[in-house]
């Protein structure tokens, strides 16, 4: 009598343990699969030039030879194998992304989507870090949406972050592939002006590229008012901040020499933080003839899209035009005191580069989607 109920009870963890056995091979086998699905994305991630995603990569690369070195109870592996969270807080688009991926994945073993080789032209001369770039109020061409996130809750404490999750559609259709967080518009340090209204004198604008690259911003504009300021004192700061301008116009985008007929300033670097050389040549009052996003926010957020100067439209597609630009402008006889300027700061290759990223997914997920009706059209049947 003794026996029998203890044999029960061994049989029952026999049986417990090899269900979990089970369920653990087969979490392993979809952790693998998305393992190396990561693995291919952030390799080309990493060729095209993306710093993070070859830290990334490194970590991923060292966490396989540990756990292959280590072998871990299945409990403890799943946990560790889980995908990182995003790295950008209130952007969800590149997660939804992955998670589309990995849905028709189930259901459908694919290879992990990789850009064509022409999609990562132009490559950057040399290694890229934000912080040798040019910036305004901190911000730097090529940081993250978090890292620049970061910055804005050190101007604005406790401001609300307003990105617009912009929806990614497939091209010549209305279907929606994703939401990217890509454009935002913060007012921030704010002034009252008596009874009880108040205004701000900053307005930031910011652009950053769109999944399925890791979206970086490639365009800062700044909007001022209420300044008062010294028209030497101004020109003095920017050019201790972004060197001796490259080019100065007046009014009538005539060049000109004099501080008190400047209305506009250019300077122009490499992506390394170099300022441009051979220095592009002034055509039509500007660096090579190419115009700039502005200020305030681009109709597609991407270099050459439209928004900003007209001489803008097309050059996306123009060598002479991909460098980090800064454009300094100031109203038209303002004189010695100056009450408001604009500035925009932007990198014309990154955006153009990831762009190509972004257009060249969005065309495969178009063929991807094409095939599935094309299968499910071969299912339907007729009403005759």
């Amino acid at each position: 009598m003794s026996i029998r109920p203890r044999t029960f009870r061994l049989l029952g963890v026999a049986l417990s343990t090899s269900l979990l056995v089970g369920f653990a091979v087969s979490d392993a086998c979809g952790q693998s699969a998305w393992t190396k699905m990561k693995q291919q994305f952030l390799q080309q991630a990493c060729k095209g030039g993306d710093q993070n995603a070859c830290q990334q990569l490194a970590r991923l690369n060292q966490k396989q030879s540990q756990s292959q070195a280590q072998p871990q109870p299945a409990g403890q592996q799943q946990v560790q194998e889980q995908p990182a969270p995003d790295v950008v807080v209130g952007n969800r688009a590149a997660a939804s992304v992955r998670s589309a991926d990995a849905e028709a994945g189930a259901s459908q073993p694919e290879q992990a989507w990789a850009p064509p080789a022409e999609a990562a032209q132009p490559k950057p001369a040399g290694p890229l870090d934000p912080m040798k770039l040019p910036d305004i109020q901190g911000i730097h061409p090529g940081m993250t949406v978090e890292q620049a996130n970061q910055v804005i809750a050190k101007l604005a404490p406790g401001a609300r972050i307003p990105w617009y999750n912009s929806a990614m559609v497939l091209p010549t259709t209305n279907i929606v592939a994703g939401h990217a967080a890509s454009q935002l518009t913060l007012a921030y340090d704010w002034v009252q002006l008596g009874g009880g209204a108040k205004d701000t004198n900053l307005e930031l604008s910011l652009e950053a590229t769109r999944p399925p690259n890791q979206e970086h911003i490639w365009h800062i504009g700044l909007r001022t008012q209420r300044q008062h300021i010294n028209r030497a004192v101004l020109f003095a700061a920017l050019r201790r901040k972004y060197g001796k301008e490259l080019l100065a116009t007046d009014f009538h985008d005539q060049p000109v020499n004099d501080d008190n007929r400047i209305s506009n300033l250019w300077w122009v670097y490499d992506e390394q933080g170099h300022p441009r050389s051979p220095a592009p040549s002034v055509v039509n009052g500007s660096p090579n003839g190419c115009g700039d996003p502005g200020y305030g926010l681009s109709s597609k957020a991407r270099y050459g899209s439209g928004g900003g100067d007209s001489t803008t439209a097309g050059k996306d597609a123009d060598p002479g035009c991909m460098w980090v630009g800064v454009r300094a402008m100031f109203p038209s006889g303002a004189g010695e005191i100056i009450e408001y300027y604009f500035l925009s700061l932007w990198d014309a290759p990154l955006s153009v580069r990831e762009s190509k990223v972004t257009d060249a997914w969005l065309q495969a997920q178009l063929e991807k989607a094409r095939r599935e009706s094309l299968e499910r059209s071969k299912e339907a049947k007729p009403t005759l």
